[in-house]
């Protein structure tokens, strides 16, 4: 299969080089990119019309990119419909997916796979994983000491073309310092107020222009005394100039950046939950007491009718109170339990919000946990609930003697 266009270049006299229509050269059918004739198509391109090869042969391929891209055609008469999965096979790879999905130790179901915990998480405190913030600080030291470079470059070629005497140095060193304390107020100072963040922009633009200006000409003009010809004493202050205003807009926005991860975010932190206080805790006798009065009362049949409901009014009264203090603990402390929480992330949690703490001097919030142990939100705020119980939760009392319940007085 030829292609007219090509095949009047060639006669021509132009070299095709990826034009192999009989495979002389590469041993297939070989054409340049998207000069493939009609009737072949690449993988993806049957794929896109619900086809597949079939078993058949490659019929031609596709280079381009000096030969080191290639793609492989089949021709699409000799083509079949490509086989769809059955519903069975659906399910398996959705049981499949939800299995990789489920964390087995807590049993929670995360929209997204995590892989699997090492034996030893429970027992062993992981290492510190480096978060976006300390990078960030590394980075900014860097480029901090990128620009204090280039800076110390421009005021070393003002001070050479200088007068030999402090003044005149001390003038010509001084436009590129003024640049560079204006860099490190910007990136250190944050404003809140738009004209007042446009008029310091204006200023620092103007700062820069100066000290650009101002440089470039000083620079020239040592280079040239120092031996450098032709265009060279012009586009060696354009290299410094440049790496220090690179150097200035980078440390800038890490500043901004740094600054936006260090911001707390009230909203997303979860409230403690307090834990029942001990003198809430119902009486362990308080029920049988309400069940011992209606015994005493039930064996006195040849009473008269008034005497048979006075028992009754007092143990109609009886009840609520004692269910009364029983059921909200009883509902708290059931809600509680049903959730999920992961054991074997406790321990790595607990690091994580201590060196937080240690770091920056707040709480840690769901979405940092997250973010340090690549979970989700919500296991995030169980495990913050769950370290906030255990901090908050002070430790048992025995109720009685010898750690039996102590039985309270139930006659009034």
């Amino acid at each position: 299969m030829t292609n007219p266009y090509l095949d009047r270049l060639a006669a021509g006299g132009t070299f095709i080089e990826f034009y192999d229509p009989h495979g002389a050269r590469f041993g297939l059918p070989t054409y340049p990119y998207r000069f493939a004739p009609a009737g072949l198509a690449t993988l993806r391109q049957l794929r896109q019309q619900c086809l597949r090869p079939g078993g058949q042969p490659i019929a031609a391929q596709i280079l381009w990119r000096k030969g080191k891209r290639v793609a492989y055609l089949y021709r699409l008469d000799l083509a079949k419909p490509a086989r769809l999965a059955t519903p069975a096979q659906l399910a398996a790879i959705h049981r499949a997916l939800k299995a990789r999905r489920t964390c087995p130790p807590a049993g929670a179901n995360s929209p997204t796979t995590s892989p699997a915990a090492p034996a030893n998480a429970s027992t062993a405190p992981p290492e510190e994983p480096m978060n976006s913030l300390t990078a960030l600080r590394r980075v900014r030291w860097a480029v901090r000491l990128t620009l204090t470079l280039g800076v110390a470059a421009s005021v070393a070629a003002n001070i050479l073309h200088a007068d030999p005497n402090p003044i005149s140095q001390t003038i010509s060193a001084w436009p590129p310092l003024a640049l560079l304390l204006t860099v490190e107020l910007i990136s250190r100072v944050p404003v809140h107020r738009r004209n007042l963040a446009a008029a310091r922009l204006i200023a620092t633009a103007a700062i820069a222009g100066i000290a650009a200006w101002v440089s470039y000409w000083h620079m020239a003009g040592v280079t040239a005394r120092y031996g450098e010809t032709g265009p060279s004493p012009y586009l060696l202050p354009i290299s410094v100039d440049g790496l220090i205003v690179v150097a200035s807009i980078s440390l800038v926005e890490l500043a901004g950046r740094i600054r936006h991860l260090e911001t707390p975010t009230p909203a997303m932190t979860p409230a403690p939950v307090p834990a029942p206080a001990i003198g809430d805790t119902p009486a362990p006798t308080a029920q049988p007491a309400a069940r011992t009065t209606p015994r005493k009362t039930t064996p006195a049949k040849t009473t008269s009718p008034a005497k048979k409901t006075a028992p009754a009014k007092a143990t109609k009264a009886a009840k609520p109170k004692t269910a009364r203090p029983t059921t909200p603990a009883t509902v708290d402390n059931a809600t509680t339990a049903t959730e999920p929480v992961p054991a074997h992330l406790l321990p790595t949690a607990r690091f994580s919000a201590v060196t937080h703490q240690q770091t920056t001097g707040r709480n840690i919030t769901a979405d940092e946990l997250a973010a340090r142990l690549s979970i989700g939100v919500d296991t995030a705020r169980r495990l913050l609930l769950a370290l906030d119980e255990e901090a908050t939760t002070p430790a048992p009392t025995p109720a009685g003697v010898n750690g039996s319940p102590r039985i309270e007085a139930a006659v009034t």
